[in-house]
């Protein structure tokens, strides 16, 4: 109960950020858009203000967010799955993955714009560096 209020009250006040903690690379192969493209992001969603995030030919996602193969009930990022990335209307689709003794370590993707015909399960949070 005291979880739920304390999420509730954060939702409509606390500013977004997107982060991930356990980082695999990624690195775009091809994309529809030219990338880099910078798009604004809500500080809060459904409020006033927002902030600018470009995203760049290499970027990060968690590794929470990436399966080399999915179960029926895993909706992000599998090497048979498709993924969008949060605010910049493009879906990712794995071309290749690189594995080591930790798991998998780097992905290439190809990036399609978002259209009716290729909706993903789900949207994932992405980072990427400041140059």
């Amino acid at each position: 109960m005291l979880e739920s209020c304390v999420r509730d009250e954060l939702n409509t006040t606390a500013p977004r950020v997107m982060a991930v903690f356990k980082p695999i690379r990624v690195t775009v192969e091809s994309s529809e858009e030219t990338l880099p493209f910078t798009v604004s992001v809500p500080n809060i969603p459904g409020q006033e203000g927002s902030h600018d995030v470009t995203i760049r030919d290499t970027f990060y996602i968690d590794g929470s967010d990436f399966r080399v193969t999915a179960d029926k009930d895993y909706r992000r990022l599998s090497v048979d799955q498709t993924v969008g990335l949060k605010h910049v209307g493009l879906v990712a689709t794995v071309v290749s993955h690189t594995t080591d003794g930790n798991g998998t370590t780097q992905l290439t993707v190809k990036l399609d714009k978002l259209k009716g015909d290729n909706k993903p399960k789900a949207f994932i949070q992405w980072w990427v560096t400041v140059r």
